[in-house]
């Protein structure tokens, strides 16, 4: 090898070092990924949805049958994984109890 080449080859090797000590040891994008932002927000969503439900245990069971519920059916959709829609799973048991009589 020349002196020309090795000497390229050093400030290759220093720029290349250069660049690493500039990088911080983590990186944090500008933006998180649309995926997460839509699972957090549909988790909290979720989580004040049940927080309301259970304000409806408060009241008198009459009260609860007249809004289409029962006692019993606002118990399990509280205790449902916050990934599951409460909401859809209260209507399809009302729908279903409707039906059945």
């Amino acid at each position: 090898m020349s002196d020309i080449d090795l000497k390229l080859e050093r400030e290759e090797s220093s720029t290349a070092r250069r660049q690493r000590d500039d990088m911080p040891h983590f990186y944090m994008p500008a933006m998180p990924p649309l995926g997460f932002i839509r699972a957090v927000r549909q988790r909290l969503d979720a989580w004040a949805f049940r927080r309301k439900m259970k304000r409806l245990l408060d009241y008198d069971d009459h009260i609860l049958d007249d809004m289409g519920h029962t006692r019993a059916e606002l118990m399990m959709a509280i205790k449902l994984p916050l990934k599951e829609n409460a909401r859809k799973v209260l209507r399809q048991w009302r729908d279903q109890r409707r039906r059945t009589g």
